[in-house]
């Protein structure tokens, strides 16, 4: 699964240096759905890792896990980046 990530990785960095200005907006869109996805896969992952049947539920924790947190940062670095962007133009 690494190398799919890895793959993907490089695909969005080959799509990244053939956007044009007409396109940036849409290629945001497309960066933070990319995160996101991939936020959800890492939080998926992990949780397929653990063990099977748990001797006791887990206690309740205050707060965001690690992927909710990472899909947050995600969308708002594409939001800064997209506000640059607007105001450098």
């Amino acid at each position: 699964m690494e190398a799919l990530i890895v793959l993907s990785v490089l695909a969005v960095v080959a799509a990244a240096l053939l956007v044009t200005n007409a396109t940036m907006g849409v290629a945001l869109v497309g960066l933070a759905c990319y995160l996101a996805i991939l936020a959800r896969i890492c939080q998926a992952s992990r949780a397929a890792t653990g063990s099977p049947e748990p001797a006791a539920p887990p206690a309740p924790r205050k707060g965001l896990d690690r992927g909710t947190l990472l899909i947050l940062a995600a969308f708002v670095l594409v939001a800064v980046v997209a506000l640059i962007w607007q105001a450098s133009r």
